[in-house]
């Protein structure tokens, strides 16, 4: 398991492989009572051991059960139909990632534990076996808040809430789109292998608090710069 003390080892893992998706609902009466998504985009970006920001992979999914993609998922994500009526079967695209993400000790990364459960589920459904390097996860969104010192009450963290605190602007785009939401990601996963806020923190530290009563993000403030500190000497 992941702990907020090794996120920044190193030597366990050759890489990083971000990982964000988009799906649609699969009518109750169209697909398997198991399967109650269907996968209409893959966005990843390949992270080095370092904090290095390597390259990227993006494609659009052809969902089989999913006759159409929902209006809402189409407000959301501005994905359409016709986007994937020539695009790879979840099948193909799986192919494509596994090729794409290669060989080496690889930690798959994602914020939240739905996209992992959404393709084992999918995987499931489908008869298909699960990429052996896609077999190491972690969970970003449980992990910072505790890397970060953030009260339990707020362990659930909206991914563009992580960005704000560490005054980061989302870049320009449809904002659920699966490939900038792993950039997003990976920017969060990056500032914490290399430990590139503890200035920051510092600042928010000084300036939210000498002799007054601290607020959520002043503990995250402070906890933030000793583990960064831990994180620069592991």
């Amino acid at each position: 398991m992941t702990t907020a003390c090794n996120i920044a080892r190193n030597d366990v893992y050759d890489q990083n492989i971000v990982i964000d998706l988009e799906f649609t609902p699969v009518p109750n009466e169209a697909g398997p009572d198991c399967l109650h998504y269907e996968i209409i985009q893959i966005g990843a970006v390949r992270v080095s051991s370092d904090g290095l920001m390597l390259d990227q992979f993006c494609c659009f999914v052809r969902p089989q059960w999913a006759p159409f993609v929902s209006w809402k998922v189409q407000r959301i994500t501005g994905i359409r139909d016709s986007a994937l009526q020539d695009a790879p079967s979840f099948a193909q695209a799986l192919v494509l990632l596994r090729e794409w993400i290669g060989e080496g000790r690889t930690r798959m990364v994602a914020w939240s534990g739905t996209d992992k459960a959404q393709i084992l589920a999918e995987c499931a459904a489908k008869g298909l076996r699960v990429p052996g390097n896609m077999d190491r996860w972690m969970d970003l969104q449980r992990v910072f808040p505790r890397a970060v010192g953030m009260r339990k009450k707020r362990t659930c963290m909206a991914l563009h809430d992580a960005l704000a605190w560490f005054d980061m602007e989302p870049q320009k785009g449809c904002e659920h789109q699966a490939l900038l939401d792993a950039e997003h990601t990976a920017q969060l996963l990056i500032s914490l292998l290399k430990g590139e806020h503890l200035e920051h923190a510092k600042a928010m530290r000084s300036a939210m608090g000498k002799g007054k009563e601290r607020s959520g993000y002043n503990v995250m403030a402070g906890a933030l710069a000793g583990l960064l500190a831990q994180m620069q000497g592991a």
